[in-house]
């Protein structure tokens, strides 16, 4: 069993590279006038924070393992599904 510390460790990496990854599609983004896509990811951002912010306000302890989980279906929704009006 893996200890929660590293769990957590390994998830505050992977939401930041996640950031930093919805970042440059941000840019990217803007660079090329696709505002829809654009104002998406400013949504997704914030939806990336919004664990921490419900675990701040409710005191609820969500586990790390499901805000994993929850990132890898963002990121193969968004990645490899198809963003909305990019053809």
């Amino acid at each position: 069993m893996t200890p929660p510390m590293t769990i957590e460790k390994f998830r505050t990496c992977m939401f930041w590279g996640f950031r930093i990854l919805l970042i440059v599609t941000m840019f990217f983004a803007a660079l090329h006038h696709h505002w829809r896509e654009a104002a998406l990811l400013v949504f997704i951002m914030f939806m990336t924070f919004l664990p921490q912010i419900l675990e701040d306000q409710t005191g609820i302890d969500y586990p790390g393992e499901l805000e994993i989980i929850m990132l890898f279906f963002i990121i193969a929704s968004l990645y490899l599904g198809e963003i909305p009006g990019t053809r």
